[in-house]
């Protein structure tokens, strides 16, 4: 049953990490253009390197949610094929799969509504990976369902009770 709630799972962290990220960026970022604009940091060739060195970093944290994405992508797949699949629990995970795409809609919207917000829109370039992921969360969600749902139920049905 834990193979059936790696789709819910997935929908949440992604959405978790990829708004987690996003706040730190935007705060990042609000935080070296103030820091910045103080005279003794921007007169000093080294501090301000320095910190639009770290303004810079923190627009790869936009490839960091991509390789969450992968890794549960993965994840769902290795455990879909090692997981003893009964061809009587397709329903079942149907219903689990179809619940987490009803719960990838809620989260994608409250995605756009945050991200569109004209305070945090200038952040939104850094994050284009992360824009496309969540904006497109239920169809992800769906793909990566019925992904799992192919891989576990359709390999051979072996009887390990012996």
């Amino acid at each position: 049953m834990a193979a059936v709630r790696d789709v819910i799972l997935m929908v949440v962290v992604l959405f978790v990490f990829g708004m987690g990220f996003f706040v730190i960026n935007f705060a990042t970022k609000t935080m070296v253009t103030a820091i910045v604009a103080i005279p003794m940091v921007n007169n000093s060739v080294e501090p301000k390197q320095a910190f639009n060195d770290l303004a810079t970093t923190m627009d790869r944290l936009d490839y960091l949610v991509f390789g969450v994405f992968i890794a549960y992508l993965l994840g769902i797949i290795i455990s879909g094929w090692y997981v003893a699949g009964n061809p009587l629990f397709v329903f079942i995970y149907f219903l689990v799969t179809t619940i987490g795409v009803i719960v990838s809609i809620f989260l994608s919207n409250v995605w756009y509504e945050f991200s569109n917000n004209a305070l945090l829109v200038s952040s939104l370039s850094s994050f284009p990976i992360t824009d496309h992921l969540l904006t497109f969360l239920p169809m992800y969600a769906t793909a990566i369902g019925i992904l799992g749902l192919v891989i576990m139920f359709a390999k051979p049905y072996v009887d390990r009770t012996l």
